[in-house]
């Protein structure tokens, strides 16, 4: 809405209304929502990442279905992440929440750094975050030079690697197979 404070979210798909999305225990209430290409995820006020829509690239962190086993939707209500893990940032991009996870985990994998981020962004494929002393870092998908690193020969790093350059930056957006700083 226009104004400040509490507001109701109502969502739709396949012409059924979804009033309230529950977790077992109540109403969720979110603090922000954010959408990847196929599947949206909301970070609860009690830091939970809640993901729901397409998972079959694993993007929503609860586990891929076995082949075969019929839709790959997590519908119609938001599964939490398995891990008892909290977030203050939730992110999505096609494949991925966060972190390029493909496998089979029923967690999202975490993203190991001593590094603390104002901001993440997330790519197709990859990932990256300006620091709190306003450096770039990305980890995920590498062939395609978006990590900002130079020739690697590894398809993928999950730690966050400080973009080539040392230089400090005011913001960062992050696209397809690419980025952009300033």
């Amino acid at each position: 809405g226009a104004t400040g404070g509490p507001n109701r979210v109502t969502a739709s798909a396949q012409g059924v209304t979804l009033a309230g999305l529950f977790d077992g225990t109540g109403l969720v209430s979110y603090a922000t929502i954010n959408a990847g290409e196929r599947h949206t995820c909301g970070l609860s006020t009690s830091d939970v990442n809640y993901c729901w829509g397409y998972n079959g690239d694993g993007q929503l962190g609860i586990g891929l279905s076995p082949l075969g086993s019929g839709p790959v939707f997590a519908f119609p209500q938001p599964v939490a992440a398995v891990g008892n893990l909290t977030f203050r940032q939730a992110v999505g991009a096609r494949f991925h929440t966060g972190t390029n996870n493909v496998t089979a985990s029923t967690a999202p994998p975490q993203v190991v750094t001593p590094t603390t981020f104002s901001t993440i962004n997330p790519g197709r494929v990859h990932t990256c975050g300006l620091s709190l002393t306003n450096r770039a870092f990305c980890w995920g998908y590498t062939r395609d030079g978006q990590l900002g690193i130079g020739p690697v020969i590894v398809d993928s790093i999950l730690i966050p690697i400080e973009v080539s350059g040392a230089r400090n930056y005011k913001s960062l957006a992050t696209g397809r197979s690419h980025n952009c700083a300033i």
